[in-house]
């Protein structure tokens, strides 16, 4: 360690600055221009539900919380919960702290703030095999996920993380959470307080005014009951699905918990935190659904005891609940939600009336099902989309739906949703439709029903995210 210089030293520069404030006030001036002071006009918001948000650079890591929750200081900033900006990386759990500041080197771009799910960083401080990000998209490497942007900068999981420097020409200022987190993209300091990871995508305009189809399947199809009658559907109202189920990084920053069964021996080329979420009761699924509207500005669509609030609904129940399967819903406003099973089903179908949504012979590359998916889940997306770019509406997880269940009668229906109160004859269950890792072909058709206890919670079953209108 280098001594400090004699005290003579120190006393002749000191009298050196005083003898020229101007120069000194000069430096004092350039210095601020470059950026070496701390800003101090971040836009903090504190959405609904109690939690602080930053509109500069914040990116959710598992719940973990640093620098006792401050969200106020320079670029490499943290928010009441979330780690943001510098290169460091938070594990999934509530382990670490962030040290201060972080560097890039190399010519970086800096106020791009990123997130890796799964636990992956790519090494050499490059974003992506070497591509910068300067607040516009890019990808990286399989091993790597991003928000918006990939930052691969160095760093390490494993509960804490100091200030530590990207270089190699990266992109600079990037937080990575492991664990499946998630997080926010800023540039500047003045993006939205809230950005996902890139599997939250629910751009699919799926019905864009009134629609009629042909719900369920025909009685010679292999696999038909009673409960899936063919009758006339009328949609009258636009709306929106996720191309993804939501995933257990996804799950992870909005609830700050991930429920899931499979949190380890993720498939050679997968990403652990692009998993679908499982284990999340019907009662989670809403609360998820309200809390996410809350996050991203939207109107929440649920209600219980008139309150929007999940924070008021008090613990998620895990057995049949009178309060809580009085939930109502509001189809009008923007947030999200679950969708009708009717809409589900025109969604899955995307227009094609056979067995499965791409035809009418099953074929293993449509989705993970009992004959290819090694009996877990898998990384969303890998298998072929449908004709509206949906992935995943056969097998991998089941998605839960609104409605109570009821069989299908042929008669034609306006807008179905169910029955409106909770069926008093069993099966008490809701809804949840497309089929799992765990389940036959026969058993993942775009016809399948499955009732399920609202309370329960299953490894093969998640949910995606729906909202009214058009994104």
């Amino acid at each position: 360690m280098t001594p400090p210089p004699p005290i003579t030293t120190r006393f002749n520069c000191i009298k050196e600055i005083r003898a020229f404030p101007i120069r000194a006030l000069c430096i004092l001036v350039l210095l601020s221009g470059a950026g070496c002071f701390p800003r101090t006009d971040w836009d903090l918001r504190v959405d609904p539900y109690g939690r602080s948000k930053s509109s500069g650079m914040s990116a959710a890591s598992g719940g973990s919380s640093g620098s006792s929750g401050s969200s106020e200081g320079s670029d490499s900033s943290l928010s009441s919960e979330n780690l943001s900006s510098g290169s460091s990386v938070a594990s999934s759990d509530d382990s670490g702290s962030s040290g201060g500041s972080s560097a890039t080197s190399g010519g970086s771009s800096g106020g791009s703030s990123s997130v890796a799910s799964g636990g992956s960083s790519g090494g050499g401080g490059s974003s992506g095999g070497g591509s910068s990000s300067g607040g516009g998209s890019s990808k990286g490497s399989d091993s790597s996920l991003s928000s918006e942007n990939l930052s691969s900068g160095s760093g390490s999981s494993g509960g804490t993380s100091s200030g530590s420097a990207s270089g190699g020409g990266s992109s600079g200022s990037g937080s990575v959470a492991s664990g499946g987190s998630s997080g926010g993209a800023s540039s500047g300091g003045s993006s939205s307080p809230w950005v996902a990871p890139e599997t939250h995508d629910i751009t699919a305009i799926i019905a864009a005014a009134e629609v009629t189809f042909i719900m369920g399947s025909p009685i010679g199809e292999p696999g038909y009951d009673g409960a899936v009658t063919q009758h006339s559907v009328t949609l009258t109202k636009g709306f929106s699905m996720g191309k993804y189920q939501v995933t257990q990084e996804l799950y992870q920053a909005v609830m700050e918990s991930n429920p899931s069964s499979f949190t380890t021996g993720v498939a050679t080329g997968e990403t652990q935190g692009r998993r679908p979420v499982e284990k999340v009761s019907w009662y989670d699924a809403i609360v998820f659904c309200n809390r996410l509207s809350a996050l991203e500005d939207l109107t929440p669509v649920y209600t219980i005891s008139n309150s929007t609030d999940p924070s008021d609904w008090g613990d998620v129940p895990t057995t049949k609940d009178d309060i809580w399967d009085a939930v109502t819903a509001d189809w009008d406003v923007n947030g999200y939600r679950l969708p009708t099973e009717a809409e589900w089903e025109y969604a899955c179908r995307a227009e094609n009336t056979a067995a499965y949504n791409l035809g009418g012979t099953w074929n293993g590359d449509w989705g993970w099902y009992s004959g290819n998916s090694a009996d877990k889940t898998h990384e969303v997306g890998k298998k072929t989309p449908n004709a509206w770019g949906l992935y995943d509406m056969h097998g991998n997880v089941w998605d839960w739906c609104w409605d109570w269940y009821e069989n299908f009668t042929s008669a034609p229906a306006v807008d179905p949703k169910g029955p409106d109160t909770r069926p008093s004859a069993p099966p008490v269950a809701r809804i949840a439709r497309g089929g799992s890792w765990q389940n036959s072909a026969q058993d993942v058709r775009s016809a399948v029903r499955d009732p399920e206890s609202p309370y329960g919670k299953y490894s093969h079953v998640g949910f995606r995210l729906a909202r009214t209108g058009t994104p």
